[in-house]
């Protein structure tokens, strides 16, 4: 079977989703070898008349007759040194990808694979934070620009000063391609073209240099955030330094952007930590969700033996590192061991159906107890984290406090490949049992506190909550809605 065939014929989904790879014509697909190929212009010096005149608009033909038509006609006609099977193949995969218009839709090469699987062990490489692709609207056309959602804890990222929401638009010099530079350039051609614009030839030139520039020394967004992760191969690569980076910040509230030097190392995140505020208090932090932190939550839980309340820090706590699928069985898990079993979160899936993913607390040492719940938030909880907070809230009358969440409700599962390849997709959006939905929004808390309150503040206000000091009713965070509406 050829390389190609091969992407398509093994996929498995690492996690329940079940990988398409054997539908109807992918399996015809891959049953055809490179070998076997047969078509009415193999042998010819080139493609008949018939193959030349074509329509292209016609949308009869197969994805998988396409695919060998082009792959055919580049192995017999092509006038340079091919790449490999293997690479032609990638390249196919990283462009069905692109067109999906999905961020996170991405081929992983095996040393990209294993940065995630660390990740998701909670071993973090490079500046040591959480990173987002978000979307802006810019004068006509969307800009996509990578994101701090979160540093780590004692990770470079957070020695260096960076915060959630900080936009990287540089590393070392190169330009974050968010968008197609040349997008500029055609609304200035479009501006020319109108009889009462200001536009000249001038304006028009100097965005195609600047377009031009931007293509030859850009990074894209994927190999831009590899990069921030430490990969070492794409550093190499563009010829940068394998032990620090220089980024350009765009920061909300400062005027112009900035530059800020970080060194790359491994971060080993404290994903959970316990302390006793006070005799009647335990608080337990949970930094970062790994497929570890079911385990460490249970022995702290454990360890508190019987209080009256828990305060479960989920600041910072960007969710899935590495993989949302391995952070969401963990958030589920640690769902478990702080409320009865019921509904987690219901998730949206392909096709517009639902999936309730359920949570069993029959023999959680917290479970059922009369304690109270205080979750502690701000703008960098993310992900698993805003649904484990929402899942609490909704079931078990946690009280949520702090600030509004990030608003990531995305599921995005990697799907091991033959070859130690993989790739990631957007499988599905989240929202709390009672359809609480924070996608892009986030999830309001019920107390808010102000992002400078000292611990004492905050210790404060906690213990009114759980001792009933004030009389504030535990709600579920704002911004529930009707069901299926995304």
């Amino acid at each position: 079977m050829g390389t190609a065939a091969a992407f398509f014929a093994g996929v498995t989904a690492e996690t329940r989703v079940v990988a398409p790879a054997r539908g109807a014509a992918l399996a015809r697909f891959a049953q055809v070898s490179p070998q076997n190929r047969q078509f009415a212009f193999a042998g010819s010096a080139a493609p008949s008349d018939s193959v030349r005149s074509s329509d292209p608009g016609d949308d009869s033909a197969s994805p998988e007759t396409t695919f060998d038509s082009v792959y055919s006609l580049v192995k017999e006609h092509y006038v340079d040194d091919l790449p490999s099977d293997q690479k032609l193949g990638a390249g196919a995969v990283r462009t069905m990808l692109s067109s999906l218009n999905d961020p996170d839709a991405v081929f992983l090469e095996p040393d990209e694979l294993a940065v995630f699987r660390g990740e998701s062990q909670g071993r973090f490489g490079g500046i040591g934070a959480a990173l987002a692709v978000r979307s802006f609207e810019t004068s006509g056309y969307t800009e996509r620009r990578i994101e701090i959602v979160a540093p780590l804890p004692d990770s470079p990222a957070a020695r260096a000063g960076l915060r959630t929401h900080d936009s990287i638009t540089h590393v070392d010099g190169k330009w974050v391609l968010g968008a197609d530079p040349f997008l500029k350039v055609n609304r200035l051609v479009q501006q020319l073209q109108a009889t009462d614009s200001d536009t000249d030839t001038l304006d028009v030139q100097r965005a195609a240099n600047d377009a031009r520039q931007r293509q030859r020394t850009g990074l894209g967004l994927f190999r831009a955030q590899m990069l921030l992760r430490g990969d070492e191969t794409i550093a190499r690569l563009y010829g940068l330094p394998r032990d620090h980076c220089r980024l350009t910040i765009e920061r909300r509230g400062s005027p112009t952007p900035f530059e800020i030097d970080v060194p790359l190392a491994i971060t080993e995140a404290p994903v959970v930590q316990m302390t006793r505020p006070n005799a009647s208090t335990a608080l337990l932090k949970i930094a970062a969700f790994s497929d570890r932190t079911p385990a460490d939550t249970s022995a702290a839980l454990r360890g508190f033996g019987s209080v009256p309340g828990v305060i479960l820090d989920l600041r910072g706590n960007a969710g899935g590192v590495g993989g949302e699928q391995t952070a969401l069985r963990a958030a589920e898990q640690v769902a478990s061991q702080l409320a009865p079993t019921g509904a987690f979160a219901v998730e949206q899936v392909a096709g517009g159906k639902s999936i309730t993913l359920t949570s069993t607390g029959d023999s959680a040492p917290f479970a059922g107890s009369p304690a109270g719940i205080v979750i502690l938030v701000d703008s960098g909880t993310a992900g698993a984290a805003e649904a484990l907070a929402a899942s609490l809230a909704d079931r078990a009358h946690a009280t949520v406090v702090g600030q509004r969440t990030f608003g990531d409700a995305r599921i995005r599962t990697l799907y091991p490949l033959p070859g130690g390849c993989a790739f990631t997709l957007t499988t599905g959006r989240l929202r709390g049992p009672r359809h609480t939905e924070w996608s892009g929004r986030g999830l309001t808390p019920s107390v808010a506190l102000a992002a400078n309150a000292t611990d004492d503040q905050i210790l404060s206000t906690v213990a009114a909550l759980l001792h009933g000091k004030a009389r504030i009713a535990a709600k579920p965070p704002a911004g529930a809605t009707k069901p299926n509406q995304w």
